[in-house]
């Protein structure tokens, strides 16, 4: 018998459900359960930092009665560059689930850092949701080193798993797919959720009228977009510096930390009202 339905706008454990209903014949031959890991408990910073991802995400795709998919566009440091860690893979995830279940369109995925292999990483999931022609866009400025380091998974997830795209030469800017996604988009309907370096979203907002639209990047996003979630700020567990993603100082050398502090105030001072 076919599943109940659900009331929309209505949040689960997506994660989980979507994990208890794959099927196992997209999997690909080698991949196995996983091992049972045992250890200390999570730290409670990251914890935190999980926590925040996930309403980062959620808070971009507004809940509300409407049976319409809300636009949403993902920008992630997935990977490596100046904050290395995992969260974004289960952000990513949470994001391809929410558009499984109606309630997200999901435009496009962007990598706001430099290492090259992170964008197979996007390619890797989207294939594994059966969405291989998704969108991807890179940061493609030279104010980021493009040997910074990336965590072993990504590596691993490139070489074993299906995905056209394997590494961001492979992909065009970021900025021509953001404003590619949003001149598509009706007025006041998309959804960004930046959960990684704002890069990205510094270079679409001083980005110049082209062949993709006659507006400035600032003008776009003013008549675009709906609501920007960034996970970013200071918080208590911050100690001196702000939470890495507004200073990518965390691994990052001190002038990729001083490009993406660079970035972080210019989104605050010009993202329009």
């Amino acid at each position: 018998a076919p599943a109940a339905p659900r009331p929309p706008g209505h949040i689960r454990n997506l994660t989980k459900e979507r994990c208890d209903a794959r099927d196992t014949s997209r999997q690909p031959p080698f991949a196995s359960p996983l091992p049972t890991v045992t250890g200390p408990s999570i730290p409670s910073n990251m914890r935190a930092r999980s926590l925040v991802v996930s309403f980062a995400l959620w808070t971009g795709v507004t809940v509300t009665s409407s049976s319409t998919p809300v636009p949403l566009i993902v920008d992630t440091d997935i990977g490596g560059g100046g904050c290395k860690d995992v969260d974004d893979v289960a952000a990513l995830c949470m994001a391809h689930a929410l558009a499984d279940n109606g309630e997200a369109d999901l435009l496009a995925v962007l990598q706001n850092t430099s290492p090259q292999p992170c964008a197979g990483v996007i390619g890797v999931i989207n294939t594994y949701y059966g969405r291989p022609d998704l969108p991807i866009g890179a940061y493609k400025g030279t104010d980021l080193d493009p040997d910074a380091s990336y965590l072993e998974y990504v590596d691993d997830l490139v070489a074993n798993f299906p995905s056209t795209v394997k590494n961001a030469s492979q992909v065009p800017d970021s900025v021509a797919v953001y404003r590619q996604a949003l001149v598509d988009a009706d007025d006041h309907s998309v959804a960004i959720s930046s959960i990684g370096l704002l890069t990205n979203l510094k270079a679409l907002l001083m980005s110049e009228a082209d062949d993709i639209s006659p507006l400035s990047g600032y003008d776009l996003v003013a008549q675009k977009v709906k609501t920007l979630a960034i996970m970013g700020g200071k918080y208590p567990f911050s100690s001196d510096g702000s939470e890495c993603n507004f200073c990518g100082c965390a691994y990052a050398s001190a002038s990729d930390a001083a490009t993406s502090a660079a970035a972080t105030a210019y989104v605050v001072e010009n993202i329009p009202p």
